[in-house]
């Protein structure tokens, strides 16, 4: 991995992260179809509804090292209001700015509570503006 070097290069890491947070939340989000049957028009769910979902958290390289690590997780929620899909519509961020994330999944086999308590301790919140709000 290399860190970048100047502010264009800081510039495109930080917009590539957010394309790669809009466009990852796009692929695991469940959707809202129109279906046309014989009684009607009908709103089928596929996928997964995400909605609700309480926490966002970030890890990884590119994560860890932004500036702008809020403007990376917002692109997880519905910014373009698109009322089809079904992202999280405003959950807390976090980051594993320790990158335990995949070793914790792994402990957690064997040991789940500590894995557990060992992840609620490094967790960090982010400050800020979610969806545009102060918290």
């Amino acid at each position: 991995m290399s860190l970048p070097e100047n502010i264009h290069d800081e510039f495109i890491d930080q917009f590539l992260a957010e394309m790669c947070a809009y466009r990852s939340m796009h692929r695991h989000c469940g959707r809202i179809q129109e279906v046309f049957t014989p009684m009607g028009l009908v709103y089928n769910q596929i996928g997964k509804y995400l909605t609700e979902i309480q926490y966002v958290i970030g890890t990884g390289g590119v994560i860890i090292n932004s500036k702008q690590v809020e403007k990376i997780l917002e692109k997880t929620t519905n910014i373009l209001h698109n009322v089809t899909e079904l992202r999280p519509a405003n959950p807390e961020f976090m980051v594993d700015e320790k990158y335990i994330m995949a070793a914790m999944g792994l402990l957690s086999k064997k040991e789940p509570l500590i894995a557990l308590k060992i992840l609620k301790k490094y967790m960090k919140k982010i400050r800020g503006q979610v969806n545009g709000l102060e918290e």
